[in-house]
């Protein structure tokens, strides 16, 4: 069971949005965290939120 539920389970990175500027930063990245305006979500969710890369260099998630 555990093999096909690791088939189904969607990878997800906890991304830093800011808020100001609407760039999402990714775990260990110079800005994680930092900016002054920001949350955390996952990043699916941000783009879903129509938050943008930051670098153009998106964080790995398996966002459908």
């Amino acid at each position: 069971m555990r093999a096909a539920q690791a088939k189904t389970e969607k990878k997800e990175v906890r991304v830093w949005v800011n808020t100001t500027s609407r760039v999402y930063h990714c775990p260990g990245t110079r800005w994680y965290g930092k900016t002054k305006h920001g949350k955390y979500m996952t990043e699916c969710d941000a783009i879903k939120d129509g938050n943008r890369a930051a670098y153009g260099k998106a964080c790995g998630s398996d966002c459908k």
